[in-house]
């Protein structure tokens, strides 16, 4: 009969009859044959599978590509399920550090005028003045994550476009920096959104333009050619997450096909002797500085 776990072999016996033998709870039986190949898989596996105490969701993607939905979504379930869960999102930060709007700011038909950090401009990969800043706030923001974390916090979700091998590259040494210092593990998944489907595509922009402040000074038909403008100069520096950068997930198209390296393990409660059971709650109202 099948084990608990239902894989098992028939292993033959010296009277020649056969016992099963279970794969997962006689893995490390001399009777199980194996071979360096094997061994090594093993070995690597192990070595993948050490539990995280602090976790760092990092988004990755092109504009108007649903991270900001999949951030909510994350944030929703992870609280509902007893993680403390934050999201920290660097386009926010951004449009905090936004110059003040004054009356001479202000165009003839009585709209502000003034999208320095807004503008697609901004991104424009050749523009070293702009992409200072822009680093500077993407690493403010991480900077954040890190410290809540001291705080107590579990999983952050860091929702910024993480677009590039530097960024992202970054942001595994800011972790690997806080995890040396507090004296536990602080790992890093990034999840990369890659949407293709030109349907798609209008329905994520349309729905940006309509509700991010980023468009608010703009109609509907400028701001569709700035967010256009905007993801043009992040598609010439755009550097797609690779193996050899860690664990990832990646989601196309915002439906049922998904990929992903390194992700092993799970993320432990930090005190679960008094974690409760979780119970549905309505959906967490994220605070001001979460709104992407």
């Amino acid at each position: 009969m099948p084990g608990p776990r239902g894989l098992v072999a028939a292993q033959p016996l010296s009277d020649g009859e056969s016992t099963p033998t279970n794969y997962y709870d006689n893995a490390g039986s001399s009777r199980m044959e194996t071979n360096d190949a094997i061994l090594a898989k093993m070995a690597t596996r192990a070595s993948l599978t050490a539990d995280s105490a602090k976790l760092i969701l990092a988004m990755v993607g092109l504009p108007a590509r649903g991270k900001s939905f999949i951030s909510h979504k994350l944030y929703a379930f992870l609280n509902w399920s007893g993680t403390r869960t934050q999201i920290f999102n660097a386009g926010q930060k951004r449009r905090l550090a936004e110059p003040e709007e004054t009356p001479a700011s202000s165009s003839s038909e009585g709209r502000p005028m003034q999208r320095e950090r807004s503008a697609a401009s901004f991104f424009d990969p050749t523009d070293e003045d702009a992409k200072a800043a822009r680093e500077e706030i993407a690493m403010e923001t991480l900077d954040e994550l890190l410290q809540w974390f001291e705080a107590g916090g579990e999983v952050g979700i860091y929702d910024a476009t993480n677009s590039t091998f530097a960024r992202r590259g970054e942001v595994l040494a800011r972790a690997a920096a806080a995890a040396q210092r507090a004296g536990h593990s602080v790992n890093v998944v990034f999840i990369e959104s890659i949407c293709d489907e030109t349907a798609l595509l209008e329905a994520n922009m349309l729905a940006k333009v309509r509700a991010s402040p980023d468009f608010k000074s703009l109609s509907e038909e400028e701001a569709l050619s700035d967010l256009r403008e905007r993801i043009g100069h992040y598609e010439r520096a755009y550097e797609s997450v690779t193996d050899e950068e860690g664990a990832y997930i990646k989601l196309y198209n915002l439906s049922s096909k998904v990929s992903a390296n390194q992700v092993f393990g799970e993320h432990p409660r930090l005190n679960p002797t008094t974690t409760p059971t979780p119970t549905p709650t309505p959906t967490p109202t994220p605070t001001p500085h979460q709104v992407g």
